[in-house]
C-alpha cells in the first residue's frame, strides 16, 4: 500500500517537473509610431500568464536628433498602458535620461524589457488593450518643445497560472508529508 503511494507521489513530481519545463513559444505582436525624430516600437506576447514574472516583451525608443536637439541630462519617460476607455492605467514605466555617449552618437537608442507582476483588476474579460507611450519635454527659450509618440493597441490575453505548477506543488507537498511521517 505505502509502496504504491510512494510510487504515485514520485510519478506526480516527475510529471510536474516535465510539464513545468516544457514552455512553448508564444506568438508576439509589434506596433510602432513615429513623431518627428522619435520612433517607439512595442513588441508583446499575445498571451501572458497572470502572476508570472516577465519579461513579456520589449519597448524600443529611438530619437535621431535630426530636428529635435537634446542635451546631456534631458529626461523623458517610456511606459506601457492599458487602454480602459475612460482613464488608462500605467502597467509599466521607466524614466530615461540622455547620456553624453548618446549625444556623441547622434541618437538615443534604448530597448527595455517590459514586465509587470499581474494584470490590473479592471481586466474582467482577461483581455488587455495595451499600448506604448514615450514623452520628452524640453524647455527652449520660453516655450516647451514636446516630443511624444503613442503606438496602437495590442490585445493581450491574460491566462491563469497553469495547472502544472499546482500539480508540482501538490507532489512536493505530498513528499514533504510522507517524509515527515516516515521519520
Amino acid at each position: 500500500m505505502y509502496r504504491s503511494i510512494r510510487l504515485f507521489v514520485g510519478l506526480l513530481c516527475v510529471a510536474g517537473l516535465f510539464a513545468a519545463g516544457s514552455a512553448q513559444a508564444t506568438p508576439t505582436t509589434t506596433v510602432s509610431a513615429t513623431d518627428g525624430d522619435l520612433t517607439i516600437t512595442l513588441t508583446l506576447d499575445n498571451t501572458i500568464t497572470e502572476g508570472a514574472s516577465g519579461p513579456w516583451g520589449t519597448l524600443e525608443v529611438v530619437i535621431t536628433m535630426d530636428d529635435y536637439d537634446l542635451t546631456t541630462g534631458d529626461s523623458g519617460r517610456v511606459s506601457v498602458w492599458e487602454d480602459t476607455g475612460w482613464s488608462d492605467t500605467e502597467l509599466w514605466g521607466q524614466d530615461i535620461t540622455v547620456t553624453a555617449a548618446e549625444l556623441t552618437a547622434g541618437a538615443v537608442t534604448r530597448t527595455f524589457n517590459v514586465s509587470w507582476l499581474a494584470a490590473p483588476e479592471s481586466s474582467t474579460d482577461n483581455v488587455l488593450e495595451v499600448y506604448g507611450y514615450t514623452e520628452f519635454d524640453k524647455y527652449e527659450s520660453y516655450w516647451w518643445n514636446d516630443l511624444e509618440a503613442q503606438t496602437g493597441t495590442i490585445d493581450v490575453t491574460v491566462v491563469p497560472e497553469p495547472g502544472t505548477f499546482a500539480l508540482l506543488s501538490l507532489g512536493l507537498l505530498g513528499l514533504a508529508v510522507y517524509s515527515r511521517r516516515t521519520s
